[in-house]
């Protein structure tokens, strides 16, 4: 899954449901979210599954005793532990606040980058 010199990602589900509905509000985004990501033409051509194995339910394991979480929070937390099996640093989604207790241990990336910055002034 992860190689020295090739920058991985985990893609969450919801943009790759998103960039195949064309129909879908975040249809565009997640399209072109996608293409920024590395090796794309590799990714189009199929996709490769961080399979949950032994490694990581431990990962999980350790995961949950030094950041915790409960009811679904433990599918986010999966996710978190795969990407650590994996090597997997980067995680692109649409649902940055759920993943948002693990950014000391991951790099979020957002489907959809919000400006906070305040409005200029009127002319």
């Amino acid at each position: 899954m992860a190689s020295g010199d090739v920058e991985t990602w985990f893609v969450d589900t919801n943009v790759l449901v998103y960039a195949n509905m064309a129909q879908a509000p975040l249809h565009a985004v997640a399209l072109m979210r996608l293409q920024e990501v590395a090796r794309v033409r590799y990714f189009q051509r199929r996709f490769q599954v961080a399979d949950e194995t032994a490694v990581v339910t431990a990962r999980l394991l350790t995961l949950l005793r030094t950041i915790p979480a409960g009811g679904a929070q433990i599918h986010d937390a999966n996710i978190v532990a795969t990407m650590q099996a994996y090597g997997i640093q980067r995680l692109l989604t649409e649902n940055v606040a759920d993943f948002a207790r693990f950014s000391g241990v991951i790099t979020i990336v957002p489907l959809v980058v919000h400006d906070s910055s305040p409005p200029a002034p009127p002319a």
